[in-house]
């Protein structure tokens, strides 16, 4: 899933990585400053919400995956993010079972992302 989304997007050295994972990454290369940003996040637990949020409050594209997240905390997750990025005027869409995708109003999205996204699933 995360590899159809990778190449939809294209060369990831575009935008801001981010992972909690045991390679940690945080890499930004010369990019034009006028295309969106996305972050790639994959939480562990509750204590990155804030991290997450100010990815958005700075007008990044975010990629969620929760699956490393307790499902009875999934909610939890979501309704915060959810209740942040309806305060930016953005949308959210589910991309699959646990990954989603956080677009804040701020971010001028040409064509349709979200239909383009929904067909390489």
């Amino acid at each position: 899933m995360l590899d159809k989304l990778k190449a939809f997007l294209g060369d990831t050295k575009d935008y801001d990585v981010k992972s909690n994972e045991e390679n940690e990454i945080d890499e930004t290369s010369s990019i034009d400053r006028t295309k969106p940003k996305f972050v790639l996040r994959k939480p562990e637990s509750r204590a990155e919400l804030a991290e997450i949020a100010q990815d958005l409050t700075q007008n990044r594209i975010v990629i969620l995956n929760l699956e490393l997240i307790n499902k009875s905390e999934v909610r939890r997750f979501l309704d915060f993010l959810q209740g942040t990025i309806f305060a930016l005027n953005g949308q959210v869409k589910k991309l699959s079972d646990d990954t989603y995708i956080f677009i804040p109003g701020a971010v001028e999205v040409k064509g349709d992302i979200l239909e383009d996204v929904e067909k390489l699933m």
